[in-house]
């Protein structure tokens, strides 16, 4: 009966790490969030000013990466569910992109 009961109170948390990175018309970082930081290893400082490909996308998602830039240079917003990102150390990172177009 004990375990019923303690089985009953637990809680699930999700827990949602905010990233925040923009890019330039050419794919070079131009912010990078604390998110981005905790996420992926890579700080602000080395991140920003360099492409995002070599930073974070896999070679095998390239392609994905590139239908995400295509649909945010038409002005249209774009999400993939699931895919992966890359660590600064290497090991890959489950995540879920959205991309959207900046407007001035």
């Amino acid at each position: 009966m004990r375990d019923i009961i303690l089985k009953r109170r637990r809680v699930a948390v999700l827990i949602t790490i905010v990233i925040i990175i923009s890019v330039s018309v050419d794919n070079i970082v131009q912010t990078w969030n604390p998110g981005a930081e905790a996420l992926f290893g890579w700080t602000a400082r080395e991140a920003i000013g360099r492409h995002i490909d070599t930073l974070i996308v896999p070679d095998d998602r390239r392609a994905e990466r590139t239908k995400l830039y295509d649909a945010v240079m038409g002005g249209r917003t774009a999400l993939v569910r699931e895919t992966v990102r890359r660590h600064k150390g290497g090991r890959q990172i489950p995540v879920e992109v959205n991309a959207a177009p900046i407007v001035d």
